[in-house]
């Protein structure tokens, strides 16, 4: 069984219907905040529960029978709140026994812990702390962000790396995921990265 979180959000229902072109839907959880909201995902075969991050209970009850979790980031600004957030739905993981989590990230998490990959540089770590099989999708400013002018003048003089939220989606939706973080975009950083496994260096992988 594979549980989706955050499945009401544009990104969790995307994932899902690329996951329902694979799967019968009672096998696909879609755990959601409010689910009185969400009545079209069961409509639609979904195992709706109820999921929020801020409180364990529902997160360890959303999990029960899960053999993947997609762990897709909470949209929380306050980078403490955030990283308890997806702490809280770890521990869940990990109670509930679940074989494989893959994490929606940001690119240059490995190696930064300012700006937007700080939260997600906190949340890779506490994955390994849980002691999870896990996969960590990194990815870049999605290009639908280009609304923002301070973004397009950034991409404009190369200082930031560009992707499509919607090839982030397809990846997640695959579910092919190797057994290391996966960077949906090349990593330039200067700064080499260590794996808390062997203590060398990360892998690199090749965008999907």
């Amino acid at each position: 069984m594979i549980v989706v979180t955050a499945a009401s959000g544009a990104f969790g229902r995307e994932v899902l219907a690329g996951l329902r072109r694979r799967l019968p839907g009672e096998h696909i959880v879609a755990p959601v905040r409010r689910p009185d909201g969400a009545g079209d995902l069961a409509a639609g075969g979904f195992d709706l529960r109820l999921g929020d991050y801020d409180r364990a209970e529902t997160m360890c009850r959303a999990f029960e029978g899960a053999d993947r979790v997609l762990l897709v980031s909470s949209p929380e600004l306050d980078v403490e709140r955030r990283v308890r957030q997806h702490r809280t739905a770890l521990d869940a993981a990990r109670d509930a026994g679940v074989g494989r989590v893959v994490c929606t990230s940001f690119l240059g998490a490995d190696v930064r812990s300012d700006g937007a990959p700080a939260a997600h540089r906190l949340t890779e770590g506490a994955l390994w702390d849980a002691g999870l099989p896990h996969t960590v999708l990194r990815h870049p400013f999605y290009t639908e962000a280009f609304g923002h002018p301070g973004l397009r003048v950034a991409a404009a003089d190369g200082r930031t790396g560009l992707g499509a939220a919607a090839s982030t989606r397809h990846c997640a939706a695959i579910w092919r995921w190797p057994p290391s973080p996966c960077s949906l975009a090349p990593n330039t950083s200067a700064a080499p990265t260590t794996s808390p496994e062997t203590g060398g260096p990360s892998p690199t992988w090749p965008t999907p």
